[in-house]
């Protein structure tokens, strides 16, 4: 069997399965700032991660 790795938060340090719902909505949001900063800075136009659909 696979074991599964362990991860962190980058923003807060907890593990990824022991976030509350109203922590991992605030993890998210940060996570979504900084991908806006970071595509604005390349400048490629790409869409926004919340524009996206998942299928």
């Amino acid at each position: 069997m696979e074991k599964q790795a362990k991860v962190n938060c980058v923003f807060c340090e907890k593990l990824l399965d022991e976030h509350t719902t109203q922590g991992l909505k605030f993890c998210m949001a940060k996570h979504l700032q900084i991908q806006n900063v970071l595509q604005g800075a390349i400048g490629d136009n790409s869409p926004n991660c919340d524009e996206d659909k998942v299928s």
